[in-house]
């Protein structure tokens, strides 16, 4: 299972403090919605400099103007950048096909999307299909979170909204391939311990799935 940091609603320095401490146990570094509407897109440049190795996402969350909020992004420096999957089919598809053209990817947000457009949705084969809690309904990942329209189609999932070390053996089992973390690491006294202890748990669930 992969680990994408989420880093938001704080300074850019404290970003970097944050993502240099986690580095070691993380596979994506995301650039919050917030921070994009602080900084604009020199936040993203200001990331990928730092981490050049590391992959890059832009919470975008594209809602309309697809190709030039995608290709902004993208040529500021993101791997990966996000659309609503409630926003049109054209612009979550004109999404993915820039993402294509660059090179990069596209991830799919489906906060408060019904099963019939995910089902929608799934011609879109390339994208991460990222299965959404809001962090205003104050709930979390309990049980099966993943539609079954979904795990049928052979795409990548990513699941968000508070997502625990404890959370992710039943993430994994049920199809979630990339655990999104906000909080649980950004939010934690000892950075780089509570990243450890994320990518431990990552690692057994990923060990239980494959015996």
């Amino acid at each position: 299972m992969l680990i994408q940091l989420a880093v938001d609603r704080r300074s850019i320095k404290d970003a970097l403090r944050i993502a240099e401490a986690a580095r070691p146990y993380i596979d994506v570094l995301e650039i919050g919605t917030s921070y994009i509407k602080d900084y604009g897109m020199s936040c993203i440049r200001t990331v990928k400099a730092a981490f050049p190795d590391l992959t890059v996402l832009a919470d975008l969350k594209t809602c309309d103007e697809a190709e030039y909020e995608f290709r902004k992004a993208f040529e500021a420096g993101a791997d990966i950048a996000t659309v609503m999957g409630s926003a049109s089919f054209q612009t979550v598809s004109i999404c993915c096909e820039t993402a294509k053209k660059y090179s990069r990817r596209a991830m799919i947000d489906l906060l408060e999307c019904p099963e019939e457009r995910i089902a929608w949705l799934t011609a879109l084969r390339d994208a991460i299909f990222c299965v959404h809690i809001s962090k205003d309904s104050g709930k979390t990942f309990t049980g099966s979170v993943v539609p079954k329209v979904l795990k049928s189609a052979g795409v990548q999932i990513a699941a968000a909204g508070g997502v625990t070390a404890a959370q992710l053996p039943t993430l994994a089992q049920g199809g979630i391939r990339l655990a999104i973390i906000g909080s649980a690491i950004a939010g934690a006294e000892d950075v780089a311990a509570a990243a450890s202890v994320l990518r431990q748990a990552a690692d057994s669930a990923d060990h239980v799935l494959q015996h």
